[in-house]
């Protein structure tokens, strides 16, 4: 099976747990409240299947915001929740976030211990989970013995001590 299938499903038994949710009035219904558990192993389960092949950022993305969307049209439609140009242009903008994600497929290559996004017009820094010895970040003895060079030899703020 696809993994987009996995995902679609995925977003369905979200949708219907996120409504039993709401439908079990705070556990008080015991029906909606099982359902609801059951809904959410199945989707997250369908979620691990789904992240076998592909990337989690995108498979978060699409997962959270179409299940967002449809919970939203839910809320609105099926409970009677209010509806202000507000929601709705939020709403629009996940959906352009989703398409964004999916059609755009550029590998991102990583230099060093940090990525850097060179075609933005902001320069965005991820850590690294990778160890680091010291002796890594350190200046080796010739680039510290050219910085002394080109220090002062003498600091007004260090005479009046």
């Amino acid at each position: 099976m696809s993994s987009w299938i996995y995902i679609l499903l995925a977003i369905v038994l979200e949708v219907v747990a996120t409504s039993c949710m709401k439908l079990s009035e705070g556990f008080s219904k015991v029906v909606p409240s099982v359902l609801m558990f059951v809904c959410y192993g199945l989707c997250f389960s369908l979620l691990a299947l789904a992240l076998k092949k592909l990337e989690l950022g995108v498979v978060y993305a699409v997962w959270s915001g179409l299940g967002t969307i449809l919970i939203a049209a839910i809320g609105i439609i099926w409970f009677h929740e209010s509806a202000s140009l507000v929601k709705i242009g939020a709403i629009l903008l996940i959906i352009i976030g989703v398409v964004i994600l999916k059609v755009n497929h550029e590998p991102v290559t990583i230099q060093g211990r940090e990525m850097l996004l060179e075609e933005s017009a902001l320069n965005v820094y991820f850590e690294t989970t990778e160890p680091v010895k010291t002796q890594d970040m350190l200046p080796t003895v010739e680039d510290a013995a050219l910085l002394m060079s080109q220090m002062p030899i003498k600091s007004p703020e260090l005479e009046n001590l």
